[in-house]
């Protein structure tokens, strides 16, 4: 609520006219816009303008828009006021940053996805690296150190992780793709998704017993 005032009460009416400009929030984005005349009675020091903000679920941090006003009638030192709005945004609003598990078969790429739950108006920049568990780097996957960034507006970016084939049966083995977020607002900094490697089905060994054909031992003939 904006007061449009006066210092000092007039004996003749005060009338401004008043407008919204847009700053860094934005005419029906962020406000309704508004142009109206307000009057300031004869006697009185002031009146109220309201001015509707809009919600939204994109994390913006604070913005600003003025109300710039004109005096065009009554007797004032000065005629061109303005005032200054600034939104704070919805704490519920800012982003977390997630990594996704992925379940892959052995030699096939993990994909992990890197995401954030509400767009964002300025990029986030995360850094990820792999971190080896059960399965490990250069035997198991290829590792990768790598910066990913999720552009304004948007909510997620992939990163493909190389698993590799062998001949050995090891059954499930897992690593994890680590994430530190660098740049950006988040309510998070340090998202983590699993990858669970399973293993080829031909690679599980067959137990077996030989045959075998042998000679009949023959008893010595004693004389």
């Amino acid at each position: 609520m904006f007061v449009v005032s006066i210092d000092n009460p007039s004996t003749e009416d005060v009338v401004v006219d008043v407008v919204t400009v847009p700053g860094s929030a934005l005419a029906g984005d962020d406000y309704t816009p508004v142009t109206t005349t307000v009057t300031i009675p004869a006697g009185q020091t002031s009146v109220e303008v309201a001015v509707s903000t809009l919600n939204d679920d994109l994390y913006e941090g604070e913005e600003q828009f003025t109300l710039e006003g004109t005096v065009t009638s009554g007797n004032t030192s000065n005629t061109d006021p303005v005032g200054t709005a600034t939104i704070t945004d919805n704490p519920d609003d800012l982003p977390e940053v997630s990594i996704s598990d992925v379940t892959v078969a052995e030699g096939s790429e993990a994909v992990f996805v890197v995401s954030i739950d509400n767009p964002s108006t300025e990029d986030v920049v995360v850094d990820v690296v792999t971190v080896p568990g059960s399965a490990l780097a250069g035997d198991d996957y290829t590792p990768v150190t790598t910066t990913v960034t999720i552009p304004a507006g948007q909510t997620s970016v992939e990163v493909a992780v190389s698993t590799l084939n062998d001949d050995l049966y090891e059954g499930e083995e897992q690593f994890t793709l680590e994430g530190t977020v660098t740049s950006g607002n988040t309510s998070n900094t340090d998202p983590v998704g699993t990858a669970t490697i399973t293993d080829n089905p031909d690679d599980l060994p067959e137990v077996s017993i030989s045959d075998v054909t042998v000679a009949r031992a023959v008893k010595p003939c004693l004389l």
